[in-house]
């Protein structure tokens, strides 16, 4: 079973509908929520997974494993995650509460090229090496480097 937190707000009437913990108590409680409910899970013989968006953004880790990990769509494209590739061209998305438009960021396609080709492009390990310190500007209000996984 996976617990969506709706953490990804495609519009924004849909911003309230995230679980997000508002503060440390918040998050405290919803944590402990969780686990209670992946013991219980566990006892049935359940498979139990959530990412709980954090209070507060620092020092935060992406949870997509983006040092190490690619996702590669239906249509070949290269991408660092699926928040950076989603399908839906023209549209928006909601960071930190403000509609913006919604940017893809892709790398390449395995139709053009190899996929150790793009891993390794300058432009593909510039980007990984972005989060030693300030993370590429799409990735800085991205809830997914702000979550705990249970």
């Amino acid at each position: 079973m996976v617990i969506s937190t709706l953490d990804f707000a495609s519009h924004k009437n849909l911003w309230n509908e995230r679980l997000t913990p508002a503060n440390q108590a918040q998050y405290q409680e919803m944590k402990s929520l969780f686990n209670k409910l992946a013991r219980e899970a566990e006892k049935k013989g359940i498979g139990f997974f959530y990412n709980l968006v954090l209070p507060s953004t620092e020092g935060g880790t992406c949870t997509e494993n983006h040092r190490q990990a690619l996702l590669v769509s239906s249509d070949g494209s290269v991408s660092p995650c699926v928040f950076n590739n989603v399908p839906a061209a023209g549209s928006s998305c909601v960071s930190e509460g403000e509609e913006v438009a919604y940017r893809k960021l892709t790398f390449g396609c395995i139709a053009d090229e190899s996929l150790p080709a793009i891993w390794n492009s300058s432009y593909y390990r510039e980007f990984r090496k972005s989060f030693e310190s300030l993370p590429h500007p799409l990735c800085q209000g991205c809830p997914k480097r702000y979550e705990e996984s249970g």
